[in-house]
């Protein structure tokens, strides 16, 4: 009873307080690999991804964090002897709720409005490169730990809800564009969980 009551009280003391600051970022990774089904005796087609996220945040209220951040990527896809690679910039508004679940260990959701631009370079000799330009929602959920009073490990994971719009350009080996794509997309991720990222973050201020 002893031990409940103090794991209690110090888990309602745990707050990011109000006027914190969350200065921090992350590194993404993750790979996946899959086979067109329309044409299954292609090779199968093998994606990996790494991404940096620098970013920062100021708590509007008790664990209630409004921020914004960069994003820096490549992006690699293919199969053998027919490779592209991608390389990424961009940034975003986000706002993230934790929940302090146990001493030290907080659950947070991440709601995220952002856009990236993106292009496609060809490792092997294709005659066009393409780039593309996206916007997107989404809602992420991750776990944080609290190292110190003032530093957290984190780990978050694909996105449950995703939203995009994007459009693409293709170019010839002339550079004069010869294509152009627009996507719209909505989807979830409930059973995915071969991306994830892992980051630190720094709260200054919080008393």
């Amino acid at each position: 009873m002893a031990i409940a009551i103090t794991s209690f009280c110090l888990s309602a003391q745990a707050q990011i307080k109000k006027g914190t600051h969350l200065i921090g970022g992350s590194l993404g990774f993750g790979t996946d690999k899959f086979r067109y089904e329309q044409t299954p005796n292609r090779p199968e087609v093998k994606v990996n991804f790494l991404t940096l996220s620098p970013s920062w945040g100021i708590a509007i209220e008790d664990n209630l964090i409004l921020g914004a951040d960069v994003t820096f990527g490549q992006v690699s896809s293919g199969s053998e002897g027919n490779k592209t690679k991608r390389n990424t910039y961009g940034g975003g508004l986000f706002a993230r709720k934790y929940w302090n679940v146990l001493p030290r260990f907080y659950a947070f959701g991440q709601a995220r409005a952002g856009f990236y631009s993106a292009e496609y370079l060809p490792e092997s000799e294709l005659v066009w490169r393409s780039k593309q330009q996206a916007f997107n929602l989404t809602v992420i959920p991750g776990i944080s730990y609290a190292a110190t009073k003032t530093i957290q490990i984190e780990a978050s994971f694909i996105p449950l809800l995703n939203f995009q719009y994007s459009k693409g350009e293709e170019f010839n080996i002339a550079d004069r564009k010869i294509g152009e794509t627009k996507y719209l997309n909505l989807n979830t991720s409930l059973n995915n969980v071969n991306n994830f990222s892992i980051g630190i973050r720094f709260l200054l201020g919080n008393k």
